[in-house]
């Protein structure tokens, strides 16, 4: 009996604690141009969608049509939109061109040294998705490739 009632005590505050949002720390990131991009400013607009991808990345780059079509549909009702490459610095002009040749009209932000993916968790495994509230808490996340349906419906939680 103490066994179960312990057992109890230890699952519901598992549940309530993990429920809490993890707030991302501030970062600074390079944009393709050589400006500085700030999180807080990206945030203050709206709630920010961030994918960590590589250009060598098969699933990333499939999912990359997925963005440019959430991103056209929520960015009139706030949504920021990031795509930000884990390439190293001699495969990020590789990177642009890829988001050019394929039309996915999102600017690339460059962490070449992975210290924000690191931040957000990030180990090996790419393609990651985060989407943030404009508290930089992470409301959504997921490791591999993302549906469109998956990540309209989660977006549509927070803004909608």
């Amino acid at each position: 009996m103490k066994k179960t009632v312990l057992l109890t005590i230890i699952i519901i505050s598992t549940l309530i604690f993990s429920s809490e949002l993890k707030k991302v720390k501030a970062f600074r990131i390079e944009n393709m141009e050589g400006e500085i991009v700030h999180l807080d400013s990206i945030v203050a607009k709206g709630p920010a969608l961030i994918n960590f991808w590589a250009s060598w990345c098969k699933p990333c780059k499939e999912e990359l049509p997925v963005f440019k079509k959430i991103d056209e549909e929520f960015s009139e009702k706030g949504l920021q939109t990031l795509l930000i490459t884990i390439d190293k610095p001699s495969q990020v002009m590789k990177a642009n061109n890829f988001l050019i040749t394929k039309a996915i009209g999102l600017p690339l932000l460059r962490d070449c040294t992975k210290k924000v993916f690191k931040s957000f968790g990030g180990g090996r495994s790419i393609p990651m998705t985060f989407l943030l509230n404009t508290k930089r808490e992470v409301v959504f996340k997921k490791k591999g490739q993302i549906k469109y349906k998956e990540l309209k419906k989660e977006i549509s939680k927070i803004l909608l």
